[in-house]
């Protein structure tokens, strides 16, 4: 009943364009790694889970060098909370997981997410690779803001009604860190429903 998976991700060479003529890449990598562990011969088949999530932050974005990792084909939503608030750069993240089975076609589950800066001085990117609005490295070394992000709770239902169907709804919230505060001095959360189904041809 135990999985893990593991990668990780150096860059290196120069930036030409877009107003970073000539930054040398250094220093810039990023890793995920992840354990889970499933009792298959359990009622529901209970599953826990904890992955770490990593990727480098820019100490100072004027000395020349780029540090910031840049995930290049992004895919956070997978790893990084339903909400998309957070880009794999410049992120230290922890998530734990619970999931049952309390059908044969039904799985319920239950993501926690806690958000870090790698570094202070940089800025707070979505999962477009671009700094969330507002909060660019200027916005945050301004005002010395703290490096907690914040933390997000998804909440997950699927069932699958035949092989070609399938349906899952869900409800995240997103907790606000002292980053966020210190920045716009608004400390307030974030919530977000959905509903999707899938049909196989």
């Amino acid at each position: 009943g135990l999985k893990y998976t593991g990668e990780f991700a150096s860059l290196f060479g120069t930036i030409n364009g877009d107003g970073m003529e000539n930054l040398n890449i250094e220093d810039a990598f990023g890793g995920y790694a992840e354990l889970k562990y499933e009792k298959e011969d359990w009622t529901w088949k209970p599953e826990i889970g904890y992955a770490f999530s990593f990727a480098s932050g820019d100490d100072d974005p004027n000395d020349g060098d780029a540090e910031t990792f840049d995930q290049i084909y992004p895919l956070a939503h997978a790893y990084l909370g339903f909400i998309d608030f957070q880009g794999w750069q410049n992120v230290v993240s922890h998530e734990f997981s619970v999931s049952v089975k309390p059908l044969k076609k039904m799985l319920a589950k239950v993501d926690f997410h806690f958000f870090e800066q790698d570094n202070e001085n940089d800025a707070w990117y979505g999962v477009s690779g671009a700094p969330n609005g507002g909060f660019t490295a200027a916005a945050t070394s301004a005002v010395d803001a703290d490096d907690e992000i914040g933390q997000e709770v998804d909440v997950t239902l699927k069932y699958q009604f035949f092989d070609c169907l399938n349906t899952a709804v869900g409800y995240s919230h997103f907790f606000a860190g002292d980053m966020i505060d210190d920045v716009t001095g608004n400390d307030d959360g974030a919530d977000w429903v959905y509903l999707m189904t899938s049909i196989k041809f």
